[in-house]
């Protein structure tokens, strides 16, 4: 039997050819074109990319985004140009699992359009985020008419750093942003980032969502120039601002505004009031926590207070933006403490400092009439503590104040230095649900105890005497899993054997230990 053959043209074999490659190939570039992202027509090959491709947008290139997407990493031109906006009439969802890069004369934009028509679009990060780029905005518009956003999330495990450049109403603007980290991941600035916008009651609105996972500011400051008091909501003692936080303040003036900040040990929000009309958007306060002495080796006393927190202290700072506001006039702040303060517990000699920049002449704020009694509850939710004697410190652009916690003079209820307890993770790889012997034992008056999570855990580990009379709780938090290690000073407890237990969502473990003097 004679078998018949085929032979296929020689266009068509080319064109296989063409789209296996650009099918299997990582990366995807637009075509020189001006195009949907749906469009096959858009992309070289023909072929629309997707969750494993790398995607380019080419200069000249103006690619328009008109449906949900999920890829692998986002670059936006290749030097000189390119865009790629969002759909002006169309919501969508883009996923990118890997970084965003828009580089040098390109833009990434949302649109304006015709009134009553807003357009609320989505975009999730899970690596870094870069512009250099003439055009980074993600809100552009009028709220309840033309208003266009795109709401950025940062997720997964991995670190993102985020890098921008100056901030204008058309470049370099987030509208809200959610924090939703998993595992030891966070977000890392490089640079300022700035959120702007808003108007009471629009769902469009610039709120920051805390959920999980720290923005590490370094130098630089996450700040949101809308003044509402509600622009920023679901913060926790595992997603805050470690660093700096910048924002605006209400146009009536004699009002506070919180600052959700901490440090490496923990969240420490802060309070605020101005007493100066806010006037024009684009001016804000700026509160950093800075870790370390408040006092410096020179400081002075009023007659209220003897000392000043050596674990940490606040700095606020004023910055006029484009607005003709030159200055600004603050009469309240409140400040916050944890475990790790070293405030005692149900005292009402607790009070708040107040210095200049030089941190050297230090005056007692309050409270004086309304006394605040000290709680340091099982949780690890801070507290608040406000200032009620009235103060008036005026700045002009980029100067600043400090304050921070202080005592009432002549007595001892709160040392404010850091208490001999540290907890040090050893390695973040996730381990056997284990609670190991103290380190020395018996020991006189420090050691150290070791333990291991398998998983994310809320955990407590607190110390017992044989009668089973709780004396201190040395961890109450959400904790990644892994190894770590505690020490406890017990200098100011007697000799005889105590317990210490960890306390997991899942198990209980207690040992002993002897303290011996």
């Amino acid at each position: 039997m004679k078998r018949s053959t085929y032979s296929f043209p020689a266009t068509l074999v080319g064109a296989l050819i063409l789209m296996s490659t650009v099918v299997s190939a990582q990366t995807i570039k637009s075509a020189g074109v001006i195009g949907l992202w749906s469009d096959p027509a858009t992309w070289l090959g023909g072929v629309v990319p997707g969750a494993n491709n790398d995607v380019v947008i080419a200069n000249g290139d103006t690619v328009t985004l008109n449906r949900d997407v999920t890829i692998k990493s986002l670059t936006v031109g290749e030097g000189t140009s390119g865009v790629l906006s969002f759909a002006r009439d169309t919501a969508v969802t883009v996923t990118v699992n890997g970084d965003v890069w828009v580089r040098s004369g390109a833009a990434f934009r949302v649109l304006t359009h015709a009134a009553r028509r807003e357009t609320f679009t989505k975009m999730r990060i899970s690596g870094n985020l870069k512009n250099e780029g003439v055009n980074f905005d993600m809100r552009a518009g009028s709220s309840g008419s033309t208003l266009a956003v795109c709401d950025v999330e940062f997720f997964g495990s991995t670190n993102s750093t985020v890098t921008m450049g100056t901030y204008s109403t058309t470049n370099n603007e987030f509208n809200a942003i959610t924090i939703n980290k998993s595992g030891t991941g966070k977000v890392i600035l490089a640079s300022d980032i700035f959120s702007a916008g808003g108007s009471t009651g629009n769902p469009g609105n610039p709120h920051w969502y805390f959920t999980r996972g720290v923005v590490e500011t370094g130098s630089f400051a996450m700040v949101h120039n809308w003044g509402n008091a509600a622009a920023i909501s679901a913060w926790s003692d595992s997603s805050y601002v470690l660093g700096a936080m910048g924002h605006g303040m209400s146009n009536g003036g004699g009002t506070s505004r919180t600052f959700h900040i901490g440090d490496a040990f923990g969240y420490r929000p802060v309070n605020v009031r101005s007493t100066t009309p806010g006037g024009a958007t684009g001016h804000y306060v700026r509160v950093a926590v800075v870790s370390g002495n408040a006092a410096t080796a020179t400081s002075t006393y009023d007659t209220k207070i003897d000392k000043v927190s050596e674990v940490r202290y606040y700095r606020v700072s004023y910055h006029q933006g484009t607005t003709s506001t030159t200055s600004m006039t603050f009469d309240r702040v409140t400040a916050s403490y944890g475990l790790d303060d070293g405030v005692g517990a149900n005292n009402q000699n607790l009070r708040v400092g107040l210095s200049d920049s030089t941190r050297i002449a230090w005056i007692g704020v309050g409270p004086d009439t309304a006394l605040h009694t000290t709680r340091l509850e099982k949780d690890s939710i801070p507290r608040l503590i406000q200032s009620d004697v009235s103060f008036t410190r005026t700045l002009n652009t980029n100067q600043y104040f400090v304050f921070a916690l202080a005592r009432v003079r002549g007595t001892t209820d709160n040392t404010l230095r850091k208490p001999a307890t540290t907890v040090e993770q050893l390695s973040n790889v996730p381990a056997t649900f284990a609670l190991e012997q103290n380190y020395p034992n018996p020991f006189n008056p420090t050691t150290n105890i070791a333990f291991s999570l398998p998983g994310s855990e809320k955990v407590t580990l607190k110390i017992f005497d044989l009668l089973g009379k709780e004396i201190a709780t040395l961890v109450d938090r959400q904790l990644e899993s892994g190894s770590y290690s505690v020490s406890w000073s017990a200098a100011g407890y007697p000799s005889g054997i105590y317990l210490y237990r960890l306390t997991t969502e899942r198990l209980v473990q207690t040992r002993k230990m002897v303290l011996m003097k």
